[in-house]
């Protein structure tokens, strides 16, 4: 089993770019013991909440528990900011679920009560990004680097008919070729 701080400072990098810091909050540690490890920024909150059991009943037990905590801490922050905070729950297992667990994961991933919650576990590979690909299913910081501002973007090769519809629009503005269009009954 992969430690659970390679894990840690992945997020600490990804949630870091996105302005989430870690914190400690009551109720969810600061540090690996046994409770959450919490990220914060003014529009979200990110919890890290490790699952010890393996057994249905006691998984969701583990997961409203964290649940109940991550909705703590958004009510405490929403009040604080007089606005919404996000909340993500990150609900880690140390390996591959069985078989059986897996339609119980997908209806908690695809329960959005509270908040939206992904399970993480390691799989093999090179590096921490490859071992921790369920890790990018959390939106928050699942989403690729974004280019520096003013480098270009490369276009698409266009096929000739959309050229011209381009050259229109650069020549008389959307509306005017988009009239034109019509009037021409083109099928783009």
């Amino acid at each position: 089993m992969l430690p659970v701080s390679e894990l840690t400072e992945l997020i600490d990098a990804y949630a870091g770019a996105v302005g989430l810091r870690r914190n400690s909050q009551p109720g969810v540690a600061g540090g690996e013991g046994d409770q959450g490890i919490c990220w914060e920024a003014p529009y979200a909150q990110l919890v890290l909440w490790p699952i010890q059991s393996t057994g249905k009943a006691q998984i969701l037990a583990e997961v409203e528990k964290a649940q109940e905590i991550l909705d703590g801490l958004l009510v405490t922050a929403e009040k604080r900011l007089s606005g919404v905070v996000d909340g993500y729950l990150l609900l880690f297992l140390g390996s591959e679920p069985g078989e059986d667990l897996q339609s119980l994961i997908r209806s908690l991933e695809l329960d959005t009560n509270v908040c939206r919650k992904s399970f993480i576990w390691p799989r093999e590979g090179d590096t921490p990004e490859a071992r921790w690909q369920r890790l990018w299913r959390t939106t928050v910081i699942g989403l690729p680097v974004s280019p520096p501002p003013g480098r270009r973007v490369d276009l698409p090769v266009l096929k000739e008919p959309y050229k011209e519809i381009w050259r229109d629009i650069s020549r008389s503005g959307s509306a005017n070729a988009a009239r034109k269009e019509l009037m021409e009954c083109r099928r783009w």
